[in-house]
């Protein structure tokens, strides 16, 4: 496995100074997954029509480099894959140290029961339109049951060497190890071709026999080629043989379950980020909404006083007149001025701690996780 660093800056010049097909051959990886690698490591690329440009616009047209953590500095390419250097698995690793002394015995018998239950099921199918049969993540042609078995006994050795617990779900099989659970899939490759039996629109337009009318257009091959997936990343045999493979199926793991710890690491803290940015937009929202509730309590207040002061000075005036009609106005008024009077200010105060205590719980609920949509949860 050969592997290549290269600083990212310097990646970035290169970037803009040689097309990304020409750049890919460089690190054994199509432009495709160098288009991917640049969009991880945030480095931009030339936009479309960007070569046919004059030199001049070209300078115009690039993006500077943005700034990213020390982690992400430098790329590695291993074998076509682009990763930074917290995704390196050291070679110490004990489980790679364990790895390194398993032996594939070939003329052992397959003693995983329900590997030999799948491959049982593959023999008894029918096979689909393109000649293969499928379970259990698994799919192949009839003829390549017979290379699957030393692949299945391979990996049935490999996980009880591992410690790993071999299982099958609705995804396919799994292996469930101590740094995580990684879906395996078994496929075989395979060809297509034009059907000689085909018939064109002009041909199926004058056709009397409608039975031909079904014909595909293409017809598969299969090729006996297997390969193994294990979370998307292939294990050929163009190579070596899949059951010389162990030591690099098993780093692969290691690297996937860094990889994912990495990820849930990075969501934590944008949740965390997040939740402070919530309370601190909560505490703004409070101090606001305060404020106006104080503001309106004053001013209730002011205008309970002056009703009061324009009240009082009325009574007084009809207490100094002293005849029968202002009596009887004394009368009428006199059970309704407690009601007008402006209060206490034990009440305005309490008032206010039951307006600050609404508000306190308002902004709990506000941040509680259940009522807000957390996306990392």
């Amino acid at each position: 496995m050969t592997t290549t660093r290269v600083d990212r800056e310097e990646l970035y010049k290169k970037v803009w100074r040689v097309p990304l097909r020409h750049l890919a051959i460089e690190y054994q990886i199509s432009d495709v997954g160098l288009a991917k690698v640049l969009k991880r490591f945030q480095i931009p690329r030339p936009p479309a029509g960007y070569w046919m440009m004059k030199p001049d616009r070209q300078k115009r047209e690039q993006k500077p480099l943005p700034k990213v953590s020390e982690e992400f500095q430098e790329v590695w390419f291993t074998s076509g894959l682009a990763r930074h250097v917290e995704d390196q698995i050291d070679e110490s690793h004990p489980q790679l140290m364990v790895v390194s002394k398993f032996d594939f015995n070939q003329n052992k018998s397959l003693s995983n029961g329900m590997l030999r239950s799948v491959l049982s099921g593959l023999r008894k199918m029918k096979k689909d339109k393109y000649g293969v049969v499928k379970q259990a993540g698994i799919r192949v042609s009839k003829p390549a049951i017979v290379d699957l078995k030393p692949i299945c006994n391979f990996l049935s050795q490999l996980s009880a060497h591992q410690g790993w617990d071999l299982s099958k779900d609705k995804s396919g099989l799994v292996i469930n190890a101590e740094h995580g659970s990684f879906t395996v899939e078994i496929n075989e490759r395979i060809r297509r071709s034009d059907n000689p039996d085909y018939l064109d629109w002009e041909a199926r337009r004058n056709l009397k026999n409608f039975d031909l009318l079904w014909v595909d257009k293409w017809q598969y091959h299969a090729t006996g080629e297997l390969w193994i997936s294990i979370e998307g990343k292939k294990f050929t045999q163009k190579k070596s043989p899949i059951t010389n493979q162990a030591y690099q199926i098993v780093k692969f793991t290691l690297e996937e379950s860094k990889r994912r710890q990495q990820l849930e690491e990075k969501r934590r803290l944008q949740a965390e980020q997040l939740m402070i940015a919530r309370r601190k937009e909560a505490d703004r929202e409070l101090e606001l909404r305060l404020d106006a509730g104080v503001t309106d309590l004053l001013i209730a207040v002011a205008e309970k006083s002056d009703r009061w002061k324009m009240v009082s000075e009325y009574i007084d005036d009809l207490r100094s007149c002293d005849d029968e009609g202002s009596n009887r106005l004394l009368k009428e008024f006199e059970p309704r001025i407690e009601a007008l009077k402006p209060p206490q200010p034990s009440a305005v105060l309490q008032d206010l701690i039951e307006l600050k205590s609404r508000l306190e719980d308002e902004k709990q609920r506000h941040l509680d996780p259940k009522v807000w949509n957390d996306p990392w949860r």
